[in-house]
């Protein structure tokens, strides 16, 4: 399920910047953010999938940026840490959503190569 919302998401976006280029031809390329349950960043295979659908959708890695809930972090900070550093190598952005509604603390997400809370 995860796999099939981002595949919308993603073709929804590529229309989106399609009409933005289109109107706004001297703008920088716009992003989209997008839900992604920590679930599918428990395999770093399935890191690899999303990242595949990404390049597959015909869109840059920069103008994605992923939204997972701190959940993940807190379970497994270990794994979270380098499922995060493998799609921000790939120039992947990343958000964390719903801060605070967790345990993490401020000073808990140096830890973590975030672009967003």
């Amino acid at each position: 399920m995860g796999r099939w919302v981002l595949q919308q998401a993603l073709a929804d976006h590529k229309k989106f910047q399609t009409i933005h280029e289109a109107a706004f031809p001297n703008q920088p390329p716009i992003f989209m953010s997008i839900n992604v349950s920590g679930r599918q960043l428990l395999e770093l295979d399935e890191i690899d999938e999303l990242l595949r659908i990404i390049q597959a959708a015909g869109l840059e890695n920069r103008d994605i940026k992923l939204e997972i809930t701190e959940s993940l972090m807190v379970e497994d900070p270990d794994h979270a840490a380098i499922a995060f550093r493998k799609l921000k190598d790939e120039g992947v952005r990343l958000a964390i959503d719903d801060f605070g509604t967790g345990y993490s603390s401020l000073s808990y997400l140096n830890r973590f190569p975030l672009d967003t809370l």
